[in-house]
């Protein structure tokens, strides 16, 4: 027989049975357009039932700072609770900035991180909701020259990477995104060893597909 107990209003409240457990989920982002997107996914109905998403920005810097503010975020929270994978997502940036990168991504490994790396920024991650490239772009002022002609088009309005809504007008274009960005990476670049050498490509997709098709019945794997 199942126990119970007494609520504040003093009567016996029959506990649930066959809940199922959340996992949970740390993710630590490099900037705070990468931030406010992942507040908006860890809010969405399907998507908190089945995780418990903590998100947090990291201090800014080095590649090497980003990776030891994730560790020291991990340490910190892991002190009252339990987490099933920890993430971090951030960029790549340019060419003068590999050496530090390819350390970051040793060190978070190492203590058990999953990489979400977007080469040369988190904007390739947008842009993939309108477009499958594989475009070189000099920098991350150039993919938001290439995001904004789409973003015009779709919603009258400029890329604004401070906006807070920015998920929110995207998210019903999400699985798209999804197999744009896979699609890239696996065929595209499927000989490459980091996407450090793949511009543009975004690693992403990764976590999305695991917040929103695994043990979700209504998505397709």
């Amino acid at each position: 027989m199942s126990k119970s107990k007494r609520g504040s209003d003093g009567r016996r409240r029959r506990r649930k049975q066959n809940r199922p457990l959340k996992k949970s989920i740390l993710v630590v982002c490099e900037g705070k357009t990468e931030e406010l997107y992942f507040d908006f996914v860890k809010r969405q109905n399907e998507i908190g039932k089945r995780f418990s998403l903590t998100v947090k920005q990291a201090k800014s810097g080095s590649h090497l700072s980003l990776a030891d503010s994730a560790l020291k975020e991990k340490s910190k929270l892991s002190e009252d609770r339990d987490f099933d994978a920890f993430w971090v997502v951030m960029d790549v940036e340019d060419e003068h900035h590999r050496e530090s990168l390819q350390e970051a991504i040793r060190l978070l490994k190492q203590n058990h991180f999953e990489i979400a790396l977007s080469n040369p920024c988190f904007e390739v991650w947008y842009l993939a909701h309108f477009v499958k490239t594989d475009k070189t772009f000099l920098n991350c002022n150039h993919v938001i020259t290439e995001l904004k002609t789409h973003w015009r088009k779709e919603f009258k309005s400029d890329y604004d990477k401070t906006r807070k809504n920015n998920a929110e007008q995207t998210w019903k274009k999400v699985d798209i995104a999804i197999e744009h960005a896979r699609s890239i990476k696996e065929n595209q670049f499927s000989e490459a060893d980091c996407v450090s050498q793949c511009n543009s490509s975004t690693e992403v997709y990764k976590i999305l597909m695991l917040l929103c098709r695994e043990n979700n019945p209504s998505k397709k794997t």
